[in-house]
């Protein structure tokens, strides 16, 4: 008796994943709201420029988001609101890169590439553009 009761379990069983299986059920899937902005930083020989800072300002809400360069010259700035935003690279000893609109779009990565940082360069004698207090800067669009 025991032997009639175990197998009509494990057919209806096998029986009710089948049905739900050809119904198509699948797993509800998260919406995204947010996207992301990243970028590789590197010196004029290609190598990664690590620690460099890395700011981004929403133009619509001002809205700061900061970041630093990781070991290999890499950032990634996740989880930003849809819109326009300003980013400034920057790091003692190299001239500031300024990107003035960056478009976020919504579930996708802003990948800017590969971003040259160029080394200052200055006389003695001169001021010294690129190091604190001085207001030196790239802009790219």
């Amino acid at each position: 008796m025991k032997r009639g009761v175990n197998r009509i379990t494990v057919a209806l069983i096998v029986a009710l994943t089948l049905t739900f299986a050809s119904l198509g059920v699948t797993p509800a899937n998260a919406q995204v709201s947010t996207g992301s902005v990243s970028g590789n930083l590197v010196d004029a020989q290609g190598a990664g420029v690590p620690s460099a800072s890395v700011q981004l300002t929403n133009k619509d809400s001002n809205q700061i988001f900061t970041s630093q360069s990781d070991n290999a010259g890499l950032f990634h700035l996740a989880q930003l609101q849809p819109g326009t935003y300003r980013v400034e690279i920057s790091k003692q000893g190299f001239k500031k890169v300024v990107f003035d609109t960056i478009e976020v779009a919504v579930g996708a990565d802003r990948g800017l590439g590969a971003i040259k940082l160029e080394i200052v360069s200055w006389r003695p004698g001169k001021s010294r553009p690129g190091f604190p207090g001085a207001d030196s800067a790239r802009r790219c669009e």
